[in-house]
This record gives C-alpha cells, structure tokens and sequence, in this order.
C-alpha cells in the first residue's frame, strides 16, 4: 500500500468539487492537503454566523435564568456582551473540535491499520467542515427570515424535545452532518490508498464515538 506522505498535491481541481464530487477533489490533491487556510475559513465563516445569531439565541429558554432577577440596564449589558463573546467562542471551537475529531479519527485508522499521517487526517477533517460552515449558514438565514433561533436544522432533532438527551443525539444525525462523514470517507480513502468501504469503519466509527461522548452517554 501506498504511504500517503510519498504522494504531491495537485491544485488545479477547482475547491468547489468538494461539495459536488469529494473522492475526485481529494484524489487530485495527493499527499499533504493543506489545512490552515481551510480550518481559518471555517473559523471565520463560524465566528460571523455566531455574531448574526447571537441576538435570537439568547432568547432561547435555556438564557432566562441567565436573566433572573437582573434590571434592565443589567440585562442589556449582559446581551451585549454575549453579543460579543458569541464570535470568538465560535472561533476557538473551531480549532478545539476539529483537533478532538482529528486525534480520534486518525487513532481509530491506526487501529484499523491505515497508513496516514495525522497531518493529512486533520486535513481531511478540516474541509470536511466547510459542509458543517454551509449548514450553519443555511441555519443562520433561516432564523433571520423566521425571527427565532433554528435549532438542529435539517435533523432528526427536530421531532425530539427541546433540551432532552434525545435532541442531542438525534440532533447529530442531520443532513449536513452525513454529507460530511461521506467527505471523510472520500477523502480518507482518496490519500491512504483505500476502498470507500474500508474508510468508513473508522469514520463512522470516530462520529458514533464524539456523538455519544456529546451527548452524556
């Protein structure tokens, strides 16, 4: 087998195939896919859409306590300021899960005795979560047009109640979120060498794992 780190990067695939043809995108970018730049868009692109929800979200049931027993003045000034703390948690929980996501994955493909390097993992991972970024922004435009925060839009968590167990788990299981385990599946296979079939048991693994993990369980 092929050891991912003997192969070059070919940049001519333009970045849109991602989303519309996965296995050609990454099987044109052989060896290190970069990483960086993919992971700062998605950070960014995060940060904005956390700044235009902010005011809907913090209407949600679970802020009131948050709200309690404070006077107008307090409360505006508690509004403003997740107003501004929003963006940057969702910046930096950017870079936290997808390293968390990375060492699982990249663990489990050691374990299921896939050569690849970590650095070509967290690349995959990494473009895998521009998917996320277009649901996020779909997400956003909805709460905007309907004036409420969208909750766990285009998922199962939708038809679960609100703050239960169940809506963290179902919630998970979205349109989005199987579009990019296919991306990770395709660009596993695409730089070790490997079958569709064969890179989606540490991949669907890896998201069962972080999905209990999330959930409590």
């Amino acid at each position: 087998m092929q050891d991912d780190s003997e192969r070059v990067i070919d940049t001519h695939t333009p970045f849109s195939t991602l989303l519309t043809s996965p296995t050609r995108y990454f099987e044109s970018r052989r060896g290190h896919l970069g990483w960086f730049r993919v992971i700062l868009l998605v950070a960014i692109g995060e940060a904005i859409l956390a700044y235009i929800e902010a005011p809907y979200t913090i209407l949600l049931p679970q802020y009131a306590a948050l709200f309690a027993h404070k006077t107008v003045a307090q409360i505006v000034t508690l509004k403003a300021q997740e107003h501004l703390a929003a963006p940057v948690g969702a910046f930096y929980n950017v870079g936290i899960s997808l390293l968390i996501t990375a060492v699982f994955l990249w663990l489990l493909a050691r374990a299921f005795s896939i050569r690849v390097s970590f650095r070509n993992v967290v690349a995959v991972v990494a473009h895998a979560s521009v998917i996320a970024l277009a649901g996020a922004a779909l997400a956003t435009l909805a709460t905007v047009i309907t004036g409420h925060a969208v909750m766990d839009f285009l998922s199962l968590g939708m038809f679960a109640r609100a703050g239960s167990r169940a809506q963290s788990v179902f919630g998970a299981v979205s349109v989005f979120n199987l579009w990019m385990l296919w991306v990770e599946i395709a660009g596993l296979a695409a730089i070790a060498g490997l079958t569709l079939r064969r890179a989606a048991g540490p991949v669907v693994i890896c998201w069962l794992l972080l999905l209990l993990m999330s959930a409590g369980l």
